[in-house]
């Protein structure tokens, strides 16, 4: 039987529902999206009751790699299960973990084509946004991209801005660029990631601060000057530092 698929979008590039259709004119599947920001945050299933609820965190860009997981919820309220994002440097899912076990793999080109999968479907992918099927296009918000053609299906909203040709993807280099929603390109950084630690003295009383950098030649420790940090939940985010990295607070007695 054929079946017709029918999308509705928002004037601020938001894709709200997502219905199929019977050549008869009945509703097989319906699917309501919410957002924050162009960032889907949960789906649900009008037919039924189910949801979907993506948790995010920090990425590498926004949008890009900030997936935590992904709850599937019953229709009662029930917890079905949780999938844990597993993902690598430019944000793409590679792997799904349940119950501490690694459930899902995934392998991916350079341009986004899965040339591996195994287990359950993650809905979020390459560089975290959602593969549709249907349509064989990546959903980045402002536009969707052809991980066959290698090109975006819309010209850049943004204009002459990232040159010439206004269907380019990633500046033609995705292992080392990541679109944030279809009309920003950011840098991958690959900087590494290192350590903060505060020196006591014997009053309790924070002194000074060391830096612990890690690499493949070992670890160097120097000295750290910063502003006051505020040490919630013993991890904080300094934004003047790479993107990539993360300051843990730790104690060490100097």
């Amino acid at each position: 039987m054929s079946q017709c698929l029918c999308e509705r979008i928002s004037p601020h590039a938001r894709r709200l529902v997502k219905e199929t259709h019977t050549c008869t004119g009945v509703t097989e599947i319906s699917w309501f999206y919410v957002y924050e920001g162009l960032d889907v945050v949960a789906k649900l299933d009008n037919q039924t009751g189910e949801m979907i609820y993506f948790s995010r965190g920090l990425g590498i860009a926004p949008g890009v790699g900030d997936v935590l997981a992904e709850s599937h919820i019953a229709s009662n309220g029930s917890l079905k299960c949780t999938y844990l994002y597993v993902q690598n440097h430019r944000g793409d899912t590679i792997a799904l973990v349940s119950n501490s076990t690694v459930v899902a793999r995934y392998e991916y080109g350079a341009w986004g084509n899965v040339v591996s999968h195994t287990g359950p479907d993650a809905w979020l992918t390459f560089s975290g946004k959602h593969y549709d099927s249907d349509a064989g296009l990546y959903y980045y918000g402002y536009r969707w991209y052809d991980p066959q053609a290698k090109r975006w299906t819309q010209p850049d909203p943004s204009g002459l801005a990232e040159g010439l040709d206004l269907y380019q993807f990633c500046g033609n280099d995705p292992v080392n660029n990541v679109d944030v929603d279809g009309k920003d390109r950011w840098v991958v950084d690959f900087g590494h990631p290192y350590v903060v630690v505060p020196i006591y003295d014997d009053k309790d009383t924070i002194t000074g601060y060391k830096r612990l950098d890690f690499s493949l030649m070992g670890l160097t420790i120097t000295d750290w000057q910063a502003p006051p940090l505020e040490d919630q939940f013993n991890v904080v985010r300094v934004e003047s530092c790479p993107r990539r990295d993360f300051l843990m607070m730790s104690r060490f007695v100097g």
